[in-house]
C-alpha cells in the first residue's frame, strides 16, 4: 500500500480532504484515511489515493520505524 509523507500535519489533513471529496464521499464515510504520526514526531504519512497526485513523498509501503516496537 503507498503512502504520502510529510513534515507538515496539515498538509496530509488537506490531502485527505481532497481525495474525500474526489471519490465524492459522504454521510457515514467523511474521511479517507486517517493521518499517521511518526513515533518522531516529526513526520505524517496518508495513504495513497490513485485518483489524487500530491507533491508529498510517495513510498510503497511505511518502513518499520513507522510501527512503535512492544519490548520483549
Amino acid at each position: 500500500m503507498a503512502y504520502y509523507i510529510t513534515n507538515n500535519r496539515a498538509e496530509a489533513e488537506a490531502y485527505n480532504t481532497a481525495v474525500t471529496a474526489a471519490h465524492g464521499h459522504s454521510g457515514s464515510t467523511v474521511r479517507w484515511a486517517n493521518v499517521i504520526e511518526h513515533p518522531n514526531g516529526n513526520q505524517f504519512a496518508i495513504m495513497a489515493a490513485a485518483a489524487v497526485e500530491s507533491p508529498m513523498q510517495l513510498v510503497d509501503s511505511l518502513s518499520e520505524d513507522w510501527t512503535p516496537q512492544t519490548p520483549v
